[in-house]
């Protein structure tokens, strides 16, 4: 000891060391980062299971007031071997503790958690305390370093956090005496430390509660982030957190909707256990009792926006062949979708985007349910066949879509079905919802087994093909070579003669062998059953028109043809823009995302650039979608750069000339790439032009020069009598003076007060009295001469001015503006 009696100071402060060091057997042997890894002693997993009734409340507050100090008293020890540490960073985090500013107190209170979890549990609960409305930029700063705390470095992962009243103090007591009293105690200080970081975290979740309410959209959306990432990260987590993002569906900003939107998404595809909770969660938000009687009274839309974004989750969630189970979630959310179809039915609101989204719905659940909810659905049939005809284009194929899974089950429905499928086709929707026809027009009619009234739809899809783009009309030329593989002999009978009809007994008198007969006579574009509108009584015509039709033609294609071929992707292959890269086959997100038009075949991936497009010699190795192109550079010579120094118009080109070149192209009349030069004549008359001007040019300056000096520099930067000098006598006649200079008036006014320079009457009459071209165009010419000079003598200065320069007086002593700018420096 040092004297005075005060014990000496280690030059080395020892680290604070934990208690589960002192502990007895395989503890002791830990690693060094078992601090920050509190859950890894075993003793930490042992909890009653849920049959085992409760310990007594005495053992309960007895291992909670022991814990309590045990931990105090851990506490207390790491902060005074800080105090008494010499090293830099712990006199630094004292230091900052104590006087630093609020980002540097969370970062070190952040760091010191991470370190020694145990130890800081004070300042765990500090954090969680800043995590306020009141104090919002302090909650901002902290938010994100609280959840990455909780998430990554203090909750246990794979299990939930056991408080201390569902602790076994009676199993665990023989165990805990055998291991000694420092084992007990820091078994103690664990189960003390896990309820504290259980209520702990429900009093982060209870103020992320509070941010959620904030009027601020940017916090509201901040704390979205964080509840949703506290439920994907942690099952403590997750019921509340459901509930909470559930109930921001019915946010007054959609900003804050969509994101919470999102994230439910998102735990529902990397959480699969977690859908049927979300549904309940969901179901409770749709079925409120004030939501429904605001919906019915139709006097709040923000109850009917709540309801089309739950309706929107709903109808995304993925599903498998595990939720087909009785009372399993296909089975709840078709429930869920029919109870809304009877009110919206019942209050004919079949129009909007709500009923749009529940046919969808509909759709994506019925293949998971039992025959008892088809059988509900095929009450409302005649609504659905009556809305094929009434809504609009989405609606109407989403009815169709239902019905077809209904016609699958009941047969008797089909022929009403695809009476409302031919007329449907008539009116094409928009682009992006053709897919979904052609998807529903490839199954229904691979499902029919009446060769007639597929040939019925084989000649419509070709008539409304016509009057469609390019990509529509491809598209139904691959579905008609796909029915046709299927079917050998369903268009190629059709091609000569027509195909044999199926024979028909008119003698039973019915109306549907009436019919029939009627049929077999002629083709009737216009009748309402494809089935006896007699598609095979005539040959298909409809065919040839293709082969001059304004389409790619694949045999073979595995793409996407709407998108593949449309003229979006036309001309991005001509401005060769790099497709947009995918999203990693992992990525549980990709399927929320939009879709992009980027093309699916093979040749459109890797299509090549430009130049290398240009090189390629052979036609037969170019992809069947680049071929056109190909053409296209190799004739043009769009291949080769234009050099840097280009700068002329001869290369545009009118759109007579294109047209023309055009013309002969389709002709073959166009031979290589010289041939096809379009600027070739253009470019030779703008270099002869060119070369004119600066022989010009150069005369010009030869003429006009006195010396070194020209008459196209800065007439500013030299004297009034140079710039005199340099005309000869012939143009200082024009401009009304001498070659002396004494005289200065200009005939026809004051120029420099007019402003404008006229030609004299007898240039004016040389003009009129001109015969040829030639004298006029010189008369043009003397005239501009006239009218630059007249420029260069209001330039070096007023008349009076000059005239005294001449005669020596004015003030500055005479001399030059050059020298008076010399002089002045300006």
């Amino acid at each position: 000891t040092a004297p005075g009696g005060n014990k000496k100071k280690s030059t080395k402060a020892a680290p604070a060391k934990p208690l589960a060091a002192s502990t007895a057997g395989d503890e002791a042997a830990a690693p060094a980062d078992a601090a920050a890894r509190w859950y890894r002693d075993p003793l930490t997993k042992a909890a009653l299971k849920p049959s085992e009734p409760s310990e007594p409340g005495g053992k309960t507050e007895f291992a909670r007031k022991k814990g309590g100090e045990a931990l105090a008293q851990l506490a207390k020890a790491f902060r005074s071997d800080m105090q008494t540490s010499r090293s830099f960073a712990d006199r630094f985090a004292i230091r900052v503790l104590e006087s630093g500013t609020q980002a540097d107190r969370v970062g070190v209170m952040t760091g010191l958690v991470r370190d020694h979890p145990l130890e800081s549990l004070a300042h765990l609960e500090a954090l969680v305390a800043m995590v306020t409305p009141k104090a919002k930029r302090d909650a901002l700063t902290v938010l994100d370093a609280v959840k990455s705390l909780f998430l990554e470095h203090l909750l246990p992962p794979g299990r939930r956090l056991v408080p201390l009243d569902r602790r076994p103090f009676t199993r665990l007591a023989p165990v805990l005496a055998r291991k000694g009293r420092d084992a007990a105690r820091h078994v103690r200080a664990l189960w003390y430390f896990e309820e504290r970081l259980g209520q702990l975290l429900q009093q982060f979740l209870d103020r992320l509660d509070g941010l959620l309410r904030d009027p601020v959209d940017a916090a509201r959306l901040r704390a979205v982030a964080a509840v949703a990432e506290l439920a994907v990260g942690h099952r403590d987590c997750r019921s509340r957190a459901m509930a909470s993002l559930a109930n921001k569906l019915g946010d007054p900003s959609r900003r804050v909707c969509g994101a919470a939107l999102h994230r439910l998404r998102l735990l529902a595809v990397k959480r699969p256990e977690m859908k049927a909770a979300l549904v309940d969660e969901i179901e409770r938000l749709l079925f409120r009792g004030n939501a429904d009687s605001a919906a019915a009274r139709g006097v709040n839309s923000g109850v009917a926006r709540t309801h089309r974004y739950a309706v929107c989750l709903l109808c995304q969630l993925p599903l498998t062949a595990a939720d087909t189970n009785a009372g399993g979630v296909a089975g709840r959310l078709a429930g869920i979708y029919l109870a809304f179809f009877k009110a919206a039915a019942k209050r004919q609101e079949v129009a909007g985007r709500l009923f749009a989204g529940l046919l969808t719905g509909l759709h994506r659940a019925l293949p998971f349910c039992g025959p008892d909810k088809l059988a509900e659905l095929s009450e409302h049939a005649r609504l659905l066949f009556g809305l094929v005809h009434l809504a609009g284009f989405n609606v109407g194929v989403q009815c169709l879509l239902v019905l077809f899974q209904l016609v699958q089950r009941d047969p008797s429905l089909s022929d009403r079905f695809y009476r409302a499928l031919y007329q449907r086709l008539l009116d094409i929707g928009p682009v992006a919802k053709r897919a979904m026809l052609m998807h529903l027009l490839y199954r229904s009619l691979s499902w029919d087994s009446r060769l007639p009234r597929v040939r019925a739809f084989v000649r419509r899809i070709l008539q409304v093909a016509t009057m469609q783009d390019s990509a529509f009309a491809c598209a139904s030329l691959l579905l008609i070579g796909q029915l046709e593989g299927d079917r050998p002999g369903l268009v190629t009978d059709m091609l000569s003669g027509g195909a044999a009809p199926a024979p028909a007994d008119a003698t039973t008198g019915t109306p549907m062998a009436a019919a029939a007969a009627a049929a077999a006579a002629s083709y009737d574009p216009l009748s309402r059953q494809p089935e006896f509108c007699g598609a095979e009584a005539e040959p298909l015509w409809e065919l040839p028109h293709y082969l001059s039709h304004c389409h790619p033609s694949p045999i073979v294609y595995d793409g996407d043809p709407l998108a593949d071929f449309s003229l979006a992707k036309f001309l991005e292959r001509f401005s060769f823009k790099n497709p947009k890269k995918a999203p990693p086959p992992g990525d549980p997100s990709a399927r929320f995302r939009p879709r992009r038009r980027s093309s699916s075949a093979a040749g459109a991936k890797l299509a090549p650039s430009r130049e290398e497009l240009a090189r390629i010699p052979d036609e037969a190795s170019v992809a069947p979608t680049e071929r056109h192109l190909h053409r296209y550079l190799r004739i043009v010579g769009e291949g080769r750069r234009p050099p840097d120094d280009f700068d002329s118009d001869a290369s545009s080109v009118g759109d007579e000339e294109f047209d023309d070149f055009l013309e002969d192209f389709e002709q073959g009349l166009s031979g290589d790439a010289e041939a096809a030069d379009f600027a070739d004549d253009f470019g030779r008359a703008d270099a002869e032009r060119r070369k004119k001007s600066a022989k010009q040019s150069t005369k010009q300056k030869a003429a006009g020069q006195d010396g070194d000096d020209s008459v196209d520099d800065d007439v500013g930067e030299s004297d009034g009598e140079d710039d005199i000098d340099m005309l000869d006598d012939e143009e200082l006649s024009d401009l009304g003076m001498s070659s002396d200079g004494e005289d200065y008036e200009v005939s026809g006014g004051n120029r420099e007060e007019n402003g404008d320079v006229d030609i004299d009457a007898e240039g004016f009459a040389e003009m009129l009295e001109g015969d040829s071209a030639d004298q006029a165009k010189a008369a043009k010419r003397a005239h501009w001469d006239r009218v630059r000079s007249d420029r260069i003598d209001r330039r070096a200065g007023p008349p009076k001015s000059r005239k005294r320069r001449e005669t020596g007086g004015g003030g500055g002593g005479g001399g030059s503006r050059a020298k008076k700018r010399a002089r002045t420096g300006r």
